[in-house]
């Protein structure tokens, strides 16, 4: 399976990272065939472009899902999202 995801760091002061997390945005499932040899689907820039425009059916107001998954990570960090 290959993942678009936001990946970050919190580092502190010191140059140390403090928090770390990811978020996935959108999963494309290699077929079984495929991945039996060790083969994957690859992400190609077709499905970054429709990753811009996907939204979260399952939420309030339909956000776009990367505006989740990049809250997803601000909160992870502390930071919330707003």
């Amino acid at each position: 399976m290959s993942v678009l995801q936001f990946t970050g760091a919190l580092i502190d002061r010191e140059g140390r990272a403090v928090r770390i997390g990811a978020e996935g945005i959108v999963a494309q499932r290699s077929p079984l065939a495929a991945s039996a040899v060790g083969a994957q689907r690859m992400i190609v820039d077709a499905d970054v472009d429709q990753a811009r425009t996907l939204r979260r059916a399952d939420m309030p107001g339909q956000p776009l899902a990367w505006r989740v998954a990049l809250c997803h990570l601000l909160q992870v960090s502390g930071r919330g999202c707003g």
